[in-house]
This record gives C-alpha cells, structure tokens and sequence, in this order.
C-alpha cells in the first residue's frame, strides 16, 4: 500500500508589521529616518512607520536644544566611542541631506573664553599666539582673558536642531506624521527567538 500523500497546508500571509513611534524629538525622527531607509531589512521595508506626536515635530527640547557638536569631548570616558560615530554620521548626515543649507550644519573654531574684571586698558586682540583666531566683534575684550582653542573645524560643529530634526522627516519615505496623543499601548508582535 502505497503511503498517503503529505498533507499541504496553505501559509496564510502574517498581516503587515506596523512600527509606531513615540515623539517627534531628535530621537524619534532619527528612528523614523533610519527605519525608512533600511529596506535591505525585510521586517522594516514590510512594515508601515507611523510618528506619533503631541504637537509637532521639535516642538519642545530638540527644537531649542544648542545644537553643538563635538568629536572628542568624551575621549577618556564609556562615552567615546559613541560621540565618535555620532560626530562622524552627522558628517554624513550633512552631505546627504545638504545640512549647510537645509539645516545650518557648520564645522567650526571654539575657543574657551575667561572671564575676568574689566580691564581699563583692553588689547582689541588678546590673542598672544597668532595661530589663533582672533575673537569675534561681538565679544567685548575688556572682559575676556586669553582665549584658548578647544575645538576646530575637523572637531566641532553646530547645527541648527529644530531644521535637523524636521529635515530628517522630511527625508523620511513612508513615514506618517500623526499629530494626536497615545493613551494606551498594545503590543501584538511576539519576540522571535534565532535559537
């Protein structure tokens, strides 16, 4: 007697992955920017991306933060080696998305300035080494000791936070921006082991 045939069972298609992501700060946008352009992942490219936010993107502490960024000043610390790639990627960032113009990305000088009492008799330019920069003219040099070089154009640079944050959504194929707030959460999406 010959053996019955394999039962086959049609696969019934999982229903789409939805990403939501909560706030429209720095932090959000970023997700909601690298999540949309990393279709070479297939559970991202399948799923739709929504940003939920309370008002509008950067609207609170990423849109007025200070924008500055630094590639060294944590050298020494567990931080390092994440303000290295950060520095680096915003680089790349920049030449992607045209930050000098899309979001006044800037690398620059900083220089570190004492305080001290007013001098009656100020140098316009306290600068004893000329390699230096001399100060701008909206820094009154009679209050202002010899400033030092903390930071050059290959180190610092500055952008403008609420234009980065709203450029990176701009960039963001798929994303939806819902204005609205989340009450209650509920995860459907079980966590898959590999082993």
């Amino acid at each position: 007697m010959a053996a019955p045939p394999p039962q086959t069972t049609a696969q019934t298609p999982s229903p789409p992955r939805r990403i939501v992501i909560c706030g429209g700060g720095v932090i959000g946008s970023c997700t909601a920017y690298f999540l949309s352009h990393h279709h070479n992942d297939s559970a991202a490219a399948a799923a739709s991306i929504t940003l939920v936010e309370k008002s509008s993107v950067a609207c609170a502490a990423s849109g007025k933060a200070a924008g500055f960024l630094a590639l060294d000043w944590n050298d020494g610390t567990p931080l390092s080696s994440l303000s290295r790639a950060s520095f680096g990627l915003h680089r790349t960032l920049s030449e992607r998305l045209h930050g000098p113009t899309a979001y006044a990305y800037r690398p620059l000088h900083s220089l570190s300035l004492p305080l001290s009492p007013p001098n009656p008799n100020p140098n316009p330019n306290p600068n004893p080494n000329k390699n230096d920069h001399p100060l701008p003219s909206w820094i009154d040099g009679r209050i202002v000791g010899s400033p030092k070089t903390i930071g050059t154009p290959d180190t610092t640079a500055l952008l403008h936070p609420k234009l980065f944050t709203k450029t990176l959504i701009q960039n963001s194929p798929g994303v939806d921006v819902l204005t609205g707030e989340i009450k209650k959460s509920k995860s459907t999406t079980k966590a898959e082991s590999s082993e």
